[in-house]
This record gives structure tokens, sequence and C-alpha cells, in this order.
């Protein structure tokens, strides 16, 4: 459901507005980073359910989880 769609944009802010998948970021030469907790293989969607489940940091997820639009998009 999740996998692969925790990525981000990592650069200038006010500039971040108009990067939209990871093909402009690159271009904008910028790094398409990946948020700490996600849910791309077994041990990080474990990792990311225990932080969920033990409530600490889970709002963080949450809302990475409503943000995502797809692969390599922002």
């Amino acid at each position: 459901l999740f996998k692969g769609k925790f990525f981000f944009c990592q650069g200038v802010e006010h500039h971040i507005k108009n990067v939209t998948n990871r093909s402009d970021c690159l271009q904008a030469n910028y790094k398409w980073v990946r948020h700490k907790y996600n849910f791309d293989n077994l041990g990080q969607a474990l990792m990311s359910l225990f932080v969920l489940a033990s409530k600490d940091g889970w709002v963080d997820i949450m809302y990475n989880g409503l943000d995502a639009v797809g692969v390599d998009k922002q």
C-alpha cells in the first residue's frame, strides 16, 4: 500500500513548492530522500508498526501516509 511512497524532496524551502516528483527534484539539484520510518521492506515496515504501536512519533508516520500520493511523487 505504501511501498516506495515515503520519499520527499529535500532542498531550499521556498523553491520546493514547484517540485512535484523525483525527476523535478533531481533536475533542480536537490536530494530525493526517504523518510526514516517507511514501508519499503519487511524490516522497515515492522519498525514503523512498532513506532505506531508504542505511540511515540506516530503522528509523523500518519502525516507521511496522508501525504503519500504515489511512487516517485510528493
